[in-house]
């Protein structure tokens, strides 16, 4: 009994080594805020085709939020990093996220909608980028990987989506209204356990600020990176918003939409464990190309669904993770890599502002659009020529970047 105990013990902190208490703080974080963001996003655009709008309409409310957080993005950041004090801002944005997203079940006519639209979006864009600048802060500094702690959020949306799914059915979908407040109010809780940062960034003011900003690293380099990254996001922004529109328009249910989404979240599970050994291997360039191209792939295959069958639409979600978590994982770590340590929030807010505001603007409002004039369908196919066109540009610019291959572990630039 005494060597079973000791042997017990002993497998317990061989445990416990493995997954500390603050990467599993962080690991319980990031699968909180995206079971949090499976909820209300995914199912919107069917809550909006069950109210009776059309796809251009839909296309409106999505760039209206979008527009939002083009402009209000940075100002997250910028308070984030200037006020010393990025979990204040980050706990504020949870309970006002929890109390607008019940703002949805007052709605009652179009423009009421886009009121809503307008100040959820304004908050909830600013979830991602100040939770992984802060997690990346803490990570860098203790010199771990970002890599595991995200794939805790893909099991995390997949396990939620899954379980919504089978919940709603053809129910009504006012419930998840009701559950995203819930959720946002539990995550704002959990921020409580997480450790604080080495760093803070109003230490900066103690410390003396580092010379240079988002100006100083603007660089050709940078600016290649952020055009590829508008692109991409046009065409993935038209995938996801779209996505259960096309799913109800072709016939299916609820339920339908939940196993889409469920399908691509899994398939990011095989690319977050082995991320980090391939841009080692290869570098982030390498990889943001490829993505590139079989992002191409995947809007073939979103076109063909209306002729072909559900099947090229299953088979399109089991791309996701090489194609959006590579884009994800890649430019998020490289603008972390890039910007200096007083600009973290700052850095990820503009790379946020790019993608949820710009690109969502173009994809959501053009896409509306497009959709109206020529049919979801044959809108897939000028999204994969968009993206066929941006990934050529960004090969030939990046041609020397794509030549090298990373030498050290850290050298993801």
């Amino acid at each position: 009994m005494i060597r079973f105990r000791k042997s017990s013990t002993q497998l317990r902190r061989r445990f416990f080594a493995c997954f500390p208490k603050d990467r599993s703080s962080f690991i319980l974080y990031y699968a909180m805020i995206w079971m949090t963001s499976s909820i209300v996003g995914p199912y919107l655009g069917a809550y909006y085709v069950d109210l009776g709008f059309t796809v251009f309409e839909i296309g409106i409310l999505s760039s209206v939020g979008a527009i939002v957080c083009l402009l209000i993005q940075p100002l997250w950041g910028i308070a984030s990093d200037r006020s010393g004090h990025p979990m204040i801002v980050l706990r504020t944005v949870f309970v006002l996220i929890g109390g607008f997203v019940l703002l949805f079940l007052l709605g009652r006519e179009y423009w009421h909608f886009i009121l809503i639209s307008i100040i959820y979006t304004a908050c909830n864009s600013a979830v991602m980028p100040l939770s992984d600048s802060y997690t990346l802060r803490y990570l860098n500094a203790n010199g771990s990987s970002f890599s595991h702690i995200r794939l805790a959020g893909t099991i995390g949306y997949a396990f939620s989506i899954f379980f919504l799914s089978r919940i709603l059915g053809n129910q009504q979908l006012k419930v998840i209204f009701l559950i995203g407040a819930v959720m946002n109010i539990l995550c704002m809780i959990v921020t409580w356990i997480l450790p604080k940062a080495a760093t803070e960034p109003g230490d900066y003011r103690r410390l003396g600020r580092q010379k240079g900003g988002i100006r100083e690293v603007l660089d050709r380099e940078l600016v290649l990176v952020l055009f590829f990254v508008l692109i991409m996001q046009v065409s993935l922004g038209f995938h996801s918003t779209f996505l259960s529109v096309y799913v109800k328009n072709l016939g299916y249910k609820n339920s339908m939409i939940g196993v889409l989404q469920c399908i691509s979240a899994l398939s990011e599970v095989p690319v977050l464990l082995l991320i980090d050994y391939i841009i080692r291997k290869y570098n982030m360039f390498c990889l943001l190309s490829t993505a590139g191209g079989i992002m191409v792939l995947r809007m073939l295959m979103d076109s063909l669904a209306g002729t072909v069958g559900i099947g090229m639409l299953v088979a399109s979600q089991l791309l996701q993770g090489f194609t959006y978590m590579v884009f994800s994982y890649c430019t998020i770590v490289y603008i972390s890599k890039k910007m200096p340590q007083d600009k973290q929030s700052t850095g990820q807010s503009l790379l946020q502002g790019i993608q949820g505001g710009l690109g969502s603007i173009l994809a959501t409002a053009g896409g509306g659009l497009l959709g109206n004039l020529l049919g979801i369908q044959r809108a897939y196919l000028v999204a994969g020529g968009m993206i066929l066109f941006s990934t050529v540009v960004f090969v030939i610019g990046m041609r020397d970047k794509l030549r090298l291959h990373a030498k050290r572990k850290d050298d993801y630039l």
